[in-house]
């Protein structure tokens, strides 16, 4: 099954892949307002992922996602940020499919969790 498919000439995730998205996109939103900031992409990479982030590239990376330019990645633009990132491909879903394997947790198949996050950054160093 495709996790991706093309609406309008754009790619989109499917519906039913959204959840997990989602559910990492809740990882980074540490206070609940329903947006990301620099503060929490920062906090997280460093944290969960193990991977240090300076403050201003965490900014960067939101200002690069940013589409309204509130300073804030809601859902819709965290989303498209991920999708933007995959390279084309015959098949859209493919990249997608090839990305989560690599966070795929093996005690949970069909599921990145944290440890499975942790595990990956530790390998890339």
């Amino acid at each position: 099954m495709d996790l991706t498919h093309v609406v309008d000439d754009k790619v989109e995730l499917r519906p039913e892949f959204e959840k997990e998205v989602f559910d990492i996109f809740l990882m980074f939103d540490e206070d609940g307002s329903g947006g990301i900031d620099a503060r929490e992409v920062e906090e997280t990479c460093t944290a969960i992922l193990g991977y240090p982030m300076h403050h201003a590239d965490a900014i960067r990376l939101i200002a690069d996602a940013d589409t309204n330019r509130d300073g804030i990645l809601d859902f819709e633009e965290f989303k498209q940020m991920l999708i933007s990132q995959m390279k084309p491909a015959t098949n859209p879903g493919d990249n997608l499919k090839e990305t989560f394997k690599l966070f795929e947790s093996s005690e949970h198949p069909g599921y990145i969790t944290l440890d499975s996050l942790r595990e990956v950054a530790q390998d890339i160093g």
